[in-house]
């Protein structure tokens, strides 16, 4: 028994050496700059409060609520106001960090997560910092349990013209956006007269990105920096936003509605850019929707990979429609309606799986779990019909999915298809990796929601198949190129090959 002591702590120590590397990695992001933390949004969400100034965090009953739920993001809010100057925030949050580990190391080792850190700037003084929210925000993803009729309605919606992906999916509505016009100025022109470069700085041309809620009076609140220039450069935009006049609230049937806006900061001191490119990228993505209920934010990962990829052809398209999914099978509704108008042998069948059509999470078997159902691609009223019958007889269950089975078949089905792409949710990993030796094909991974980390699960299965896998931002191919035991980036990130398989560094 005594032999096993120098190996259980040489244990211990490396598990704890990996959590320092990791909360070490997370505390090095940049931190986005907020007011205070709008806490009036709680859907999907669990709050883990800790005092101003202190690390012990309060009651863990809430991760309760985490069972059978997919964490998909972690905020560590914090206030910037320090009482002394010599306050070490960075110590603070490390010392945070440790706490959750305490209670929820899977948190902070679950490399799918996505970290933020939210630095409230709101607080004036002690007692406005202590009412402040410290601590952490966890954000979840529901199973899918409730009927497919909603998303379906929503689709009918998404593709009768209503194509913003952030509204809630339980009604189908129409609604405007907010609009902003002081003397005749619009928003553009006000930020350019009224935007001042930060004084003694001469940096380089660039641009602060915001969001903000235009609330039902009129008035920007909850304003974020998502994009930074810097920290001088946030201070005078965030101080140019709060001293705008009123705009005008978007509106749904003629009452008022709060809604989500998007807006750009230009810092450009000698006119080196480019404004009427700035002021078209502006326009296309100013205006979002803001609901208590479930909301997607604007993705675009469909489009932009088969833009990316116009050489695909005679396509056997496999994707997954379980309750995750419906954002992604919104964006290949559209583009297929698009797509086949122009050429419709461009996709020869789309194959639908819902991981067993319902069946219970312990009668599902490797092989026959069901619930796959294919279409031609050529006529789309057939093809939306045999989508929304996938729909409606399966909305998944437990995480895991039957991917494989699913191509298996449709390429059984449909064994003139030339490009096999399978269309998989980054979080949820094939439940049935084991039926890879029977695909003798390559095989093209679009991920979706792989926003923070690629999920291991799929890069070894792309390498093994010879195939690739596709983000909203890149594609990443020739993964069967890297030898045993060498180091390698992929999407931003370290991975070693050991024994074939691609290893996250943090969990070496």
């Amino acid at each position: 028994m005594l032999r096993l002591i120098p190996l259980i702590f040489f244990f211990s120590a490396s598990i704890c050496c990996m959590t320092q590397s990791i909360i070490d990695q997370i505390l090095e992001k940049p931190i986005i700059q907020v007011d205070k933390l709008d806490k009036t949004e709680l859907h999907s969400k669990i709050f883990l409060k800790s005092d101003f100034n202190r690390a012990t965090l309060g009651s863990n009953k809430s991760l309760a609520r985490l069972k059978d739920k997919t964490v998909t993001q972690v905020d560590l809010v914090f206030t910037t106001y320090k009482e002394h100057i010599s306050f070490n925030q960075l110590k603070l949050n490390r010392e945070r960090m440790l706490e959750l580990e305490k209670i929820a190391p899977e948190l902070i080792r679950n490399p799918l997560i996505k970290w933020r850190l939210i630095g409230q700037n709101g607080s004036h003084d002690t007692e406005e910092a202590k009412n402040a929210f410290h601590g952490f925000v966890i954000h979840y993803r529901n199973p899918a349990k409730f009927g497919r009729s909603s998303e379906i309605k929503y689709l009918e919606a998404y593709l009768d013209g209503e194509r913003d992906l952030s509204i809630s999916t339980t009604t189908k509505i129409s609604s405007s956006c907010p609009d902003f016009n002081h003397l005749g100025d619009d928003y553009w022109k006000y930020m350019i007269k009224y935007l001042k470069y930060p004084k003694g700085l001469d940096a380089d041309p660039g641009i602060s990105i915001a969001s903000a809620i235009v609330d039902t009076c009129g008035t920007l609140k909850n304003i974020i920096i998502e994009s930074s220039k810097g920290p001088a450069f946030d201070l005078a935009f965030i101080s140019m936003l709060k001293n705008m006049p009123k705009w005008t609230p978007a509106k749904i049937g003629g009452t008022n509605i709060p809604r989500r806006v998007v807006l750009s900061g230009i810092f450009d001191k000698h006119l080196d850019l480019d404004y009427i490119e700035l002021y078209k990228a502006y326009k296309s993505v100013s205006c979002k929707a803001v609901t208590k209920r479930t909301s997607v934010a604007l993705d675009s990962t469909l489009y932009k990979v088969f833009n990316r990829n116009p050489e695909w052809q005679s396509m056997l398209v496999v994707t997954d429609v379980t309750g995750s999914m419906y954002p992604y099978i919104a964006q290949l509704l559209v583009w297929h309606q698009l797509n086949i108008k122009t050429n419709k042998e461009k996709v020869k069948q789309i194959t639908f799986f819902n991981d067993g059509d319902n069946k219970k999470n312990h009668t599902k078997k490797v092989g026959s779990t069901g619930g796959i159902y294919h279409t031609k691609a050529q006529d789309f009223e057939i093809f939306k019909e045999t989508l929304y019958s996938a729909m409606k007889a399966g909305g998944g269950g437990d995480i895991p999915e039957n991917n494989l089975e699913a191509v298996l078949n449709a390429i059984r089905s449909c064994p003139k298809g030339k490009d096999v792409i399978m269309i998989a949710d980054n979080y949820a990993a094939p439940r049935d990796i084991s039926l890879a030796k029977h695909i003798g094909s390559p095989i093209k991974i679009i991920l979706c929601g792989a926003y923070e980390n690629i999920n291991v699960e799929y890069l070894n299965l792309a390498r093994r198949l010879k195939g690739s896998i596709h983000t909203m931002n890149e594609d990443i191919t020739d993964l069967a190129k890297y030898n045993e035991g060498e180091i390698v980036d992929i999407a931003g990130k370290k991975f070693k090959l050991e024994k074939g398989k691609f290893i996250p560094m943090f969990s070496l």
